[in-house]
């Protein structure tokens, strides 16, 4: 994964090391990414239309939101920014597939 690359071994310890404010992007670039790709990935393995797509973009979004929630019930704690990165990419995710797609 590019992230791999880039943000765990040189942005995200660049940002701790010079206290600057990215608006916690550094925490939860991984977390946007992957609601991004699995919400893409599954509509375009399984979507049939575009009823179908919307209703699966949203229930993704709420499925990886629950599952952050759930990081305590998993023994590790939960991250409030990464539940609203969450929330707020799928809400692109959506945004974007209105774009791409606009009702005909």
């Amino acid at each position: 994964m590019v992230y791999e690359f880039w943000a765990r071994p040189i942005y995200r310890p660049y940002i701790y090391r010079n206290k600057i404010n990215d608006f916690h992007l550094a925490d939860t670039i991984g977390n946007s990414r992957g609601t991004i790709a699995t919400v893409f990935v599954v509509i375009g393995l399984i979507g049939q239309g575009r009823e179908q797509h919307l209703f699966l973009i949203k229930t993704i979004t709420i499925a990886v939101a629950l599952y952050e929630i759930m990081h305590p019930l998993l023994g590790k704690p939960m991250d409030l920014g990464d539940v609203l990165a969450t929330l707020l990419t799928g809400g692109l995710c959506l945004l974007l597939y209105r774009v791409i797609h606009p009702e005909s």
